[in-house]
């Protein structure tokens, strides 16, 4: 509860986030939730939470917790009411952590009484979870591309829908651009490209023209270099053929 409480004294969007991926739990869920998108171990968090619709297990544990703190508060059994008053008189860590939660995310009192503490302290910890997920969508440069296509968060219906893995692979990857576009593999060069010198070689060889090789570019089908890189896709979906060395969603 100590992790959870420290949580609430995060103000800034993005250093809340942060804080919550760094948790080892988190680290092991979201390990797994790009585990199931294919998608590297560097794919924005952002990106596979917003894809998924999977909140931080920490919420969940939040839930537990202030379950049992109810249950050890209303119980009549002698030794657990006594451990808990000694935890309220001598303010112990785990009451303090708990009541700290419990006070700053405490429904009105014209709230759905029938409803448990847990759940609707936590749906508003959650709530609160997606507002910080949204404002630290919007203001990502590496995420400029699926802030402009995502606006909900929650589960998208392609994962469900597209039967062919490889394809909802590659979805997966444009969308939060986890390929091997020059916007994305700029970010890693020894100095970083500028964004703005982030070109697409083929259309600047060909037709002398200028563009950022971004998922905007490549998916214009009158763009010079969409029939390469849907070349490209497509030896990507089918191992006999010759492997291509430059892949986008590699």
């Amino acid at each position: 509860m100590k992790y959870i409480a420290n949580l609430t004294d995060q103000s800034d969007p993005t250093n809340a986030l942060k804080y919550i991926a760094q948790d080892h739990y988190e680290k092991f869920h979201m390990k797994y939730i790009k585990w199931s998108l294919s998608v590297h171990s560097k794919s924005s968090n952002i990106g596979c939470w917003g894809e998924t619709g999977r909140h931080p297990l920490i919420y969940e544990a939040c839930k537990l917790a202030i379950d049992y703190y109810e249950r050890v508060e209303s119980s009549d059994n002698l030794i657990l009411s006594a451990a808990f008053q000694e935890q309220v008189r001598y303010e112990l860590q785990w009451y303090t952590n708990i009541s700290k939660v419990i006070e700053k995310y405490n429904v009105p009192s014209n709230t759905n009484t029938r409803s448990k503490l847990s759940t609707l302290v936590t749906h508003q910890m959650r709530n609160e979870f997606v507002d910080k997920w949204k404002l630290v969508k919007a203001t990502s440069p590496k995420l400029e591309f699926y802030n402009s296509i995502k606006h909900e968060f929650g589960l998208e219906k392609y994962l469900c829908l597209v039967k062919h893995a490889d394809a909802r692979k590659s979805l997966t990857r444009l969308r939060i651009s986890a390929h091997n576009l020059f916007i994305e593999r700029g970010r890693y060069e020894n100095p970083i490209i500028p964004r703005a010198d982030r070109w697409c070689v083929h259309c600047k060889l060909k037709t002398g023209q200028v563009f950022i090789e971004n998922e905007t570019h490549v998916c214009q089908p009158n763009a010079t270099c969409a029939a390469q890189f849907i070349s490209c896709y497509t030896e990507h979906q089918n191992p006999r053929r010759q492997k291509h060395h430059h892949r986008i969603f590699s």
